[in-house]
């Protein structure tokens, strides 16, 4: 699996807006956290997308495909897609199950 070269602690619009708790994985184009909304104070999932180079804004067309299927059982509700200092992020609804068991 890649390594993604994300300093999420240099990246101000970041951390002041979500409290970063964990990592809860990482994929081929991005890395998933668990936050919370300092605003909001709901907890999240964060999924980043780092700016390299060959960005091709993979994470803005998983956005849009998530938003069509917002209203299908078991995807979680998207709350937003933002261009931050140092990555894409979105902000989604935080799923309580474990689907890793699933290959």
């Amino acid at each position: 699996m890649r390594q993604h070269q994300l300093s999420v602690d240099s990246d101000r619009a970041l951390t002041s807006q979500y409290e970063l708790e964990r990592k809860l994985g990482e994929g081929c184009f991005g890395v998933l956290y668990r936050a919370v909304n300092r605003t909001t104070k709901r907890q999240v999932a964060l999924k980043l997308e780092p700016f390299t180079n060959c960005t091709k804004q993979t994470l803005k067309r998983e956005y849009l495909i998530l938003k069509a299927l917002e209203d299908v059982e078991g995807v979680p509700t998207v709350y937003t897609f933002q261009r931050m200092d140092t990555c894409y992020m979105i902000e989604m609804q935080l799923l309580q199950t474990d689907l890793s068991f699933i290959t």
